[in-house]
């Protein structure tokens, strides 16, 4: 590993990084330097280019104000399948509401939760078809943003919070499923689900880059556990 003083831009010899102390002296310019910081900058700079072909950009001008920018991934060959089912789901719920309450209007109430499960999916397709975001990286809080055509949310996580970020397996229920329709399912011990990159912070998790390839995911875990390791010296 190769650290660099940010300082000068001057390479630092191992000979001159005291491992007990986590001190590192720059020859060049005589800083004193917290050597896990710096290392913690070679892992950023060295993981900086995501997958070959990935849209993902990392923007970082050496301050508290890096980014990643995830853009919206259009429709996929999951979705269009997801999006068929869910229309015959949604015709299907429309006929027997029509019949139903062409005999007994008050029976009709009892298809309200099959419209329930089909306006989710059709919800859960559209952002996942549309859906950008933006990991605003702060100097002590992880800023998530996501903007959607019917949807936008914004979620604070301080550094300190975070107890773990990884690729999970996630399972997904009859509101949530179409929402992961991109991704094939997975077995994980067994568990089945949805591989989604999940920061987990005191009793919550939040899921980041959806529409991502499970390659794009990993690199993106790889440079957050970085981030983090960067502004509070802890591994997540």
């Amino acid at each position: 590993m190769k650290l660099i003083c940010p300082n000068c831009q001057s390479p630092i010899d191992m000979d001159n990084v005291n491992i007990a102390t986590d001190l590192a002296e720059c020859t060049n310019c005589s800083e004193i330097l917290k050597a896990s910081e710096l290392a913690s900058d070679v892992e950023l700079r060295e993981g900086v280019g995501p997958p070959v072909g990935s849209p993902i950009t990392f923007t970082s001008d050496r301050t508290d104000a890096d980014s990643f920018s995830i853009p919206r991934r259009g429709a996929t060959r999951g979705d269009v399948r997801a999006a068929i089912y869910v229309i015959f789901w949604v015709y299907c719920v429309a006929v027997a509401t029509l019949v139903t309450a062409r005999d007994n209007g008050s029976l009709a109430v009892l298809l309200t939760p099959f419209w329930v499960v089909g306006l989710a999916a059709c919800r859960g397709i559209l952002i996942g078809i549309t859906e950008r975001q933006e990991l605003r990286l702060g100097p002590d809080t992880l800023f998530v943003i996501k903007k959607s055509v019917i949807s936008s949310k914004q979620f604070e996580i301080p550094y300190g919070a975070i107890k773990s970020i990884d690729v999970e397996c996630v399972v997904t229920g009859a509101l949530t499923w179409a929402r992961y329709a991109k991704h094939d399912t997975r077995t994980t011990g067994s568990q089945t689900g949805t591989l989604l990159a999940t920061i987990a912070h005191g009793a919550q998790k939040t899921h980041v880059g959806e529409d991502v390839s499970e390659p794009e995911m990993r690199w993106l875990v790889k440079m957050l556990k970085a981030v983090v390791f960067k502004r509070t010296g802890k591994r997540v």
